[in-house]
């Protein structure tokens, strides 16, 4: 197997993902009603979606993703089912390093996740998206710090996604950050 780069990782990471890789913004000179949260679009709400939890609370995971064969697969990856699907499925060995069962993430408070001398995955819970005909969506921000780049992301996701967000090479691999929200 070929080696692949952190631009195809993170590129491939994405396009499998079932979430928006943008910031939901309200029109230029909108309002909204209520401090933090996003005008509903004209779309009469959907009476059968249950209302987002506010604040959400997360479960996070760092992977190391190996190309060599150094053993098997963390059996904490299977709690994953995304894993199976590339990018992580490209990968020979997959290890967790970190994991975090719960995390409630307060509106606008930063939570670091970090790897020891690696880099660190800042996530914040912006607001509640609410979309023309979808169920509302938490809205967050991300920021993967390294020592040489800074990469400011958005991420919209409903209860119960899975996403990887693919980070730098570390210790021979590649590193993931997975949000898994509750």
């Amino acid at each position: 197997m070929t080696k692949l780069s952190r631009r195809t990782v993170l590129a491939v990471s994405l396009a499998g993902a079932s979430v928006a890789l943008f910031a939901a913004m309200p029109a230029s000179g909108a309002r909204s009603p209520q401090p933090g949260v996003l005008p509903r679009p004209h779309a009469a709400p959907s009476a059968s979606v249950a209302p987002l939890k506010v604040p959400p609370s997360v479960e996070l995971v760092v992977i190391l993703a190996l190309q060599n064969p150094s053993g098997p697969d963390d059996p904490e990856i299977a709690k994953w089912p995304s894993a199976a699907k590339p990018p992580l499925s490209l990968f020979k060995t997959r290890k967790v390093l970190q994991h975090i069962a719960t995390a409630t993430l307060p509106q606008g408070q930063a939570y670091p996740i970090t790897v020891p001398n690696g880099p660190t995955l800042s996530l914040t819970f912006r607001e509640i998206a609410h979309e023309d005909k979808k169920a509302d969506r938490y809205s967050f921000g991300a920021v993967l710090t390294t020592p040489n780049k800074t990469t400011p992301m958005g991420l919209l996701m409903k209860s119960d996604d899975r996403v990887f967000i693919a980070g730098p090479d570390y210790q021979n691999g590649t590193l993931f950050f997975g949000i898994h929200v509750l």
